[in-house]
């Protein structure tokens, strides 16, 4: 642990630093998606999992390790079904 930093605080950094990693792979996948012609729809889908999923691993190996108290599988799909639920408030003021 990083000397006088609250462990708090640390996890709070971890936690920013994990979500800027899932910023890039969400916008890299949908720009190597389009680009290969599978269109915003599909592209969108394949980049949403594919930072949901990194978001998820990155944070159980490193924000949050030694907390788990279900399996992985059960931990993921939870993961991204709140996830999900959460889709429409911060998609919807997006142009289409």
């Amino acid at each position: 642990m990083a000397p006088n930093v609250p462990a708090s605080q640390l996890k709070l950094l971890r936690f920013g630093v994990v979500g800027i990693a899932g910023f890039v792979v969400d916008s890299g996948m949908l720009t190597v998606a389009i680009a290969l012609g599978l269109g915003p729809w599909l592209g969108r889908v394949l980049s949403y999992l594919a930072a949901a999923t990194t978001t998820f691993a990155l944070n159980r190996a490193w924000t949050f390790r030694g907390t788990a108290s279900k399996s992985p599988v059960q931990q993921w799909a939870l993961f991204l079904a709140v996830n999900w639920s959460a889709s429409p408030s911060t998609t919807a003021p997006m142009p289409p």
